[in-house]
């Protein structure tokens, strides 16, 4: 309550409650036992907010550590995640490698794989490789003598009884004609007796 209201109260006159408010400088409050218990209420609303508080620190440093222990978490999944894919890719790459070189009869597969550029091999979601057959073409290109050469023709005759082997029939010769060169085809021809 205001002072001029309080003075009003006790039954002053105007003229009287002016001069004690010129008097004093300004329209002071009046404490009239409700300030103490505005005190009060407000001291428990700071003491509950501080509880409060103390609280929220004390759940934060748990949860900041739930969520150090989630971030780990994450962590760990990405890292397994990418070292999934990389295993998987290397076995793809494995595979496709070890399939090339044993289709063009590499002498050699152990050390040819690792003349192979990995990083410029593709491995796509379904486990293709793709890069693999220009690679390999160089690599056969290069190292002719690490590659068993196909090796096509008739069986020669046999020094001993100076006859063919059973090889070098005309029914061989029509069966294997796709597979041979003019040159091999001419020789065997020539060799035959009609």
């Amino acid at each position: 309550m205001k002072l001029k209201e309080f003075l009003k109260s006790k039954g002053l006159s105007d003229e009287q409650i002016a001069d004690i408010l010129k008097a004093t400088g300004e329209d002071v409050m009046i404490d009239d036992g409700k300030a103490a218990a505005r005190t009060t209420e407000l001291e428990e609303q700071l003491k509950t907010a501080n509880d409060t508080i103390k609280g929220l620190k004390k759940d934060n440093v748990n949860n900041e550590a739930l969520q150090q222990k989630v971030t780990e978490y994450e962590e760990q999944i990405k890292t397994l995640e990418k070292d999934s894919k990389e295993k998987i890719r290397n076995m793809a790459l494995d595979n496709a490698i070890s399939g090339f070189l044993k289709e063009n009869k590499a002498k050699y597969p152990d050390l040819l794989a690792s003349k192979f550029d990995r990083d410029k091999l593709v491995v796509d979601d379904q486990g293709q490789v793709s890069g693999l057959g220009e690679q390999g073409k160089q690599l056969m290109d290069q190292y002719k003598e690490m590659f068993q050469e196909s090796i096509s023709g008739f069986t020669p005759p046999s020094p001993d009884t100076g006859s063919q082997a059973s090889g070098s029939t005309y029914e061989n010769l029509v069966k294997n004609v796709d597979n041979m060169s003019v040159e091999e085809i001419q020789a065997q021809l020539g060799e035959m007796k009609f």
